[in-house]
């Protein structure tokens, strides 16, 4: 399925009448505009000097100014002087509910908006923006919109409009949140582990010289697979292990990256079953496959000179004659045997076969895993943070700085194996899959020891574990949290 909504970049604006006009504009730039310059070539036929002398008187009072709901609107993004370290000047989430609310005035199909900001915020405010627009709908009426972007960047050299190179890498950027989002928003009877297998080949058929490997069903269990066949094997639709591999012609000397997702394509906890208020909304327990997926999408159409691999970890979590049962022990891809006690603690099961066939099969020195992991990690960061561990300070430090730029924040969890995995201690197997009474350990940095374990704890190698369980979605809708992070974070590796 296609995503619900088209953008493109440059239109001429004073030309399209029949679309509903957002100005959106830092307060730092709005005060150094001047009208017959900057504004009324690009909007002077749609949007006066006296409404926008009205703006910058009314601005300081309101968080936008309506002209005409019909047709113009204008947000000022004031400076905030006191945002906290663990924030952006970006403000993700005051743009999202501006935009949010601004989009609900009028149901026009064309919505125009153009943006005058500093440019090392472009990045982080595209982001934002994308995800005011539902990706999914199946509505008897069509609620699809035309985006139009038209982007002023401000820096040293002054005010310029982005060129062709740049809208075409912000369209890339826009179509990976996009489908990321699409694939954690479509419900699991129509987006099982068969349909992720597709709808991943038509995403990437878009880019050349891509080689793709899939392994399912008993091929899984033959091959040593047990952490992903052992979740999904009590489903209609067999498990499988996506792999896609980029290498381009030109190659950097870096080592081989890998980005691996966690598809669970529906979450029923399994035979430790949900309850009825937990159950919905697990849909998009394949936010993690959908972050995959879409920053791979990007850095790859806007061809990155790193060798990358994809991996989706995919599997239903059901509940069946044939599903995993507590008490069961399984063998993991590492070799290391794992006793049961929480069917609902699958997503490590899938992810520690994922990082393991990334590091030793695949000779990856850097490891990404991302997942809508552990209900606590709202505890650990909160809403609007994912949470994440890494097992170098230079990564976690990365991450940090990749999470500010590109409106995507995110904070460390406790990485301290030594301490916390013997949380996972068993008498029949080498570990648990997780602690179902007194813990020592933080729930989501336990979930991601499980992981490290399968990989000796990323001891020689870059591994990051990133959990977006909570900023995966927003207001009842996927999010595609991680598409930004994840193209950033793997960008200023280069």
């Amino acid at each position: 399925m296609d995503p619900l909504n088209t953008f493109t970049f440059g239109s001429n604006i004073n030309s399209n009448k029949d679309s509903f006009l957002i100005l959106f504009i830092h307060e730092k730039i709005a005060k150094t505009l001047n009208y017959e310059k900057n504004l009324d070539p690009i909007i002077g036929e749609r949007f006066s000097k006296e409404q926008w002398t009205t703006t910058m008187k009314k601005y300081t009072d309101l968080p936008y100014v309506v002209f005409d709901a019909n047709s113009t609107v204008i947000s000022i993004l004031r400076n905030n002087n006191n945002l906290s370290r663990y924030n952006t000047p970006i403000q993700p989430k005051v743009v999202i509910d501006n935009f949010t609310t601004l989009l609900t005035l009028n149901s026009l199909k064309n919505v125009d908006i153009v943006m005058f900001l500093d440019d090392d915020k472009v990045y982080g405010t595209i982001t934002a923006i994308v995800k005011c627009f539902y990706p999914y709908c199946e509505k008897s009426s069509n609620s699809s919109r035309n985006v139009n972007f038209c982007i002023y960047k401000s820096n040293v050299q002054g005010i310029s409009q982005s060129s062709n190179e740049e809208n075409e890498q912000y369209i890339n950027l826009i179509n990976g949140i996009q489908c990321a989002r699409v694939m954690t928003e479509i419900p699991g009877n129509k987006m099982g582990p068969d349909y992720v297998e597709e709808y991943t080949r038509k995403v990437l058929s878009e880019v050349k010289g891509l080689t793709f490997d899939v392994i399912k069903g008993v091929q899984l269990k033959e091959k040593g697979f047990g952490g992903i066949y052992n979740v999904g094997k009590g489903a209609a639709q067999d498990p499988r292990l996506i792999h896609v591999k980029y290498k381009p012609e030109l190659t950097s000397m870096e080592s081989p990256i890998a980005i691996i997702g966690k598809g669970i394509t529906f979450d029923t906890g399994g035979y430790t079953i949900k309850g009825r208020t937990a159950m919905p909304g697990m849909k998009r327990d394949c936010g993690g496959a959908g972050a995959a997926l879409g920053a791979f999408y990007n850095l790859t159409k806007n061809r990155s000179p790193l060798t990358i691999h994809l991996l989706l970890c995919v599997a239903e979590n059901a509940v069946g004659p044939n599903a995993t049962k507590p008490d069961d022990v399984i063998k993991m891809l590492s070799g290391k045997t794992v006793e049961i006690n929480n069917t609902d603690a699958e997503g490590r099961l899938v992810l520690g076969d994922g990082v393991y066939y990334a590091k030793e099969m695949l000779k990856c020195g850097t490891i990404i895993d991302i997942a809508t992991l552990t209900g606590a990690q709202s505890y650990a960061s909160g809403k609007f943070h994912c949470s994440f561990m890494t097992s170098k300070e230079i990564s976690e430090k990365a991450m940090i700085k990749a999470g500010k730029e590109s409106g995507e924040l995110c904070h460390p969890l406790i990485y301290c194996p030594e301490l916390y995995m013997l949380d996972l201690k068993s008498k029949v197997a080498d570990m648990k899959n997780a602690n179902l009474g007194n813990m020592a350990s933080p729930p989501s940095s336990l979930a991601g020891h499980f992981i490290g374990a399968q990989i000796d704890q990323g001891k020689d190698v870059k591994w990051i574990h990133i959990d977006i369980a909570s900023p995966a979605n927003y207001q009842e809708y996927a999010t595609g949290f991680g598409v930004s992070l994840l193209s950033c974070l793997i960008n200023k590796s280069t």
